[in-house]
């Protein structure tokens, strides 16, 4: 992304809050005047004091009532303006962060996927704290920085304009060495932006897989790895300081030889009483010039920090840029009739070059018992997802109650199933509330009935809290009794069709016998599909599909299946034998 587009973006951002930049752009301006008036002040009084024998106090008193005025107008309009800017400014990032929320929740699921998802918190997190940071710095400085030299400068050419001249063609000189560095240094800050990325989601990667890096004894390899990253973090931080470092100084010195050449000549046109200058007006127009300048030095920091701020809002845009999930508001509503699920030469790839899913075609008949076995990678969960639309097959069609699924609001589609998958995932809350997300208006009657009937009531009662005991995915429950609540959602939600990813996998097989028998009883009169492993659990299916490299290569029953001895026969004996 060019920074031409991201700067459109910050036009975007303004437009929202148009009346607090208006007041921001007024009290900056008040700020500057105010400035502008002491200095002014400050010089007429020394020059009223070169009278020291017949100094007009009348006068004296009238200017020093002035300058108090002045400064206390400077404070509260710099306290007015930063308070705005900053109220603005959190706004500003609170919109992002719930923009990039909803681009989570309406993105295309591949793009999730196929990111790492410690990259895209740190997108969410970091970067979004670099652009208010960067956006504090435009408001407050930047603002106040352009006004103060425009306005010194007419002044100062009012005052004496042949000073102002020199302060003119030199000052600028260490704004133009600010943006030639700024410009060498803009791949520098991009590239700090992505490492803070890589090094985020590395963090979270391994965080969340700890158990199993010690398990193989990996703990130096990823140490390697880090201190990698973390190398590269630190080199690339230090170009980036050291650009920083060089700028600064370099501004604040041909500043201060700006200052000492218009002190020296000054001088010279007071004593020899050149261009009517009096000390008096010497000493108002180094002080404009110090103010003239020093906003030179506070632009370079500016433009520094906000080459950081581009390569953040970079990295945020393109989570904003990604595709949505075609909206399909305007669909017809999905109606629930009889739990019929027809595929017919279904094909579906991630990505062009590689088929997932071919020439997929099967029925499944109303509230009959389907499972779905096969080997890993071939194929099962995909064609799930397919079910559900998480995501859109590339050919043929899908059928559910004799309604293509492409045709209706994919919300209510899903409002008619219930799912339990292989992965768990419990959110930092009570029980109660983790089961009760399946149903928010369910009652506790409600609730312990359907941890009773996923087996799940005991091992809750035994905590501290009972139902009331605060949880979350990574502390408090073991895999199994995340599983038994993500059941318990199940059994509360009484959905009319039911998908089982590996509902059990997690289960030790004594708990998995009698949460069966649960089982059997809600899918009774339901449309079900079972994915499983343990092919002694799908037995008594209705109907077994036989997955192999994306394709259904075998269908039937069990009994079926086996007297065939094809493929299906050769799992199930080799998970027999074992």
């Amino acid at each position: 992304m060019n920074r031409h587009k991201t700067s459109k973006i910050f036009i975007h951002i303004f437009k929202e809050h148009i009346l607090s930049l208006i007041l921001c752009i007024s009290l900056a301006l008040l700020f500057v005047l105010s400035t502008i008036s002491f200095t002014i002040i400050t010089g007429r009084i020394v020059d009223i004091l070169q009278g020291i024998n017949n100094v007009d106090f009348l006068a004296l008193r009238k200017n020093l009532i002035i300058l108090i005025l002045s400064a206390l107008v400077a404070l509260v309009s710099e306290w007015g303006l930063r308070f705005i800017s900053s109220k603005m400014c959190y706004r500003i990032v609170s919109n992002l962060r719930k923009q990039a929320m909803d681009k989570f929740l309406t993105v295309n699921i591949s793009y999730i996927d196929t990111h790492e998802h410690g990259n895209l918190i740190t997108a969410v997190i970091t970067d979004i704290d670099i652009i208010s940071d960067g956006l504090m710095q435009l408001f407050q400085k930047l603002f106040t920085g352009v006004l103060t030299i425009i306005l010194t400068l007419i002044i100062m050419i009012y005052l004496c304009y042949p000073l102002a001249l020199v302060v003119f063609l030199l000052t600028p000189l260490s704004l133009l060495f600010s943006f030639i560095i700024a410009k060498k240094s803009k791949k520098i800050f991009r590239l700090q932006s992505e490492i803070k990325g890589k090094m985020g989601g590395f963090l979270n990667e391994n965080l969340t897989n700890q158990k199993i890096i010690l398990s193989y004894g990996n703990e130096r390899l990823k140490e390697e790895e880090y201190e990698k990253i973390n190398r590269d973090y630190l080199d690339v931080n230090f170009q980036a300081e050291m650009i920083a470092a060089f700028i600064n100084p370099t501004t604040r010195l041909i500043n201060a030889v700006i200052y000492a050449t218009l002190a020296i000549i000054g001088g010279i046109f007071v004593i020899n009483g050149h261009f009517h200058l009096s000390t008096g007006i010497l000493v108002s127009f180094l002080l404009f010039a110090n103010h003239y300048t020093k906003p030179f030095n506070e632009i370079s920091n500016v433009i520094s920090d906000l080459q950081t701020t581009f390569a953040s809002m970079n990295r945020v845009e393109r989570i904003l840029d990604e595709k949505n999930i075609i909206d399909d508001r305007g669909k017809k509503l999905f109606k629930y009739k009889d739990g019929t699920i027809k595929v017919k030469d279904v094909d579906f790839s991630y990505d062009q070059d590689h088929l997932i899913l071919k020439k997929i075609n099967f029925v499944i008949k109303p509230k009959q018992k389907v499972a779905i076995v096969g080997t890993t990678g071939c194929g099962k969960t995909t064609l799930i997802n397919l079910i559900m639309r998480f995501y859109n097959q590339d050919k043929g069609n899908i059928f559910v109650s004799n309604q293509n699924v492409l045709e209706v609001n994919r919300d209510t589609l899903r409002e008619h199933f219930g799912m339990v998958l292989q992965d768990t995932w419990i959110f930092r809350g009570t029980i109660r509330d983790n089961i009760r997300y399946a149903k928010l208006e369910a009652s506790d009657e409600e609730i312990i009935q359907a941890s009773k009937k996923a087996k799940a009531h005991n091992f809750i009662m035994q905590l501290k809290d009972g139902y009331d005991t605060i949880v979350s995915d990574d502390e408090g429950l073991s895999n199994g009794q995340k599983q038994l609540i993500c059941i318990a959602r199940l059994f509360l939600a009484k959905p009319e069709m039911l998908i089982l990813d590996e509902a059990t996998s997690s289960i030790d097989t004594r708990t998995e016998l009698l949460i069966q028998k649960g089982f059997d009883e809600v899918m009774n009169d339901k449309t079900s599909i079972i994915i499983a492993h343990r092919l002694s659990t799908i037995r008594n299916a209705d109907l077994i599909l036989v997955m192999d490299d994306g394709k259904i290569i075998e269908q039937g029953k069990h009994e079926e299946l086996l007297k065939h001895k094809g493929f299906y026969y050769e799992l199930y004996n080799a998970q027999f034998k074992q």
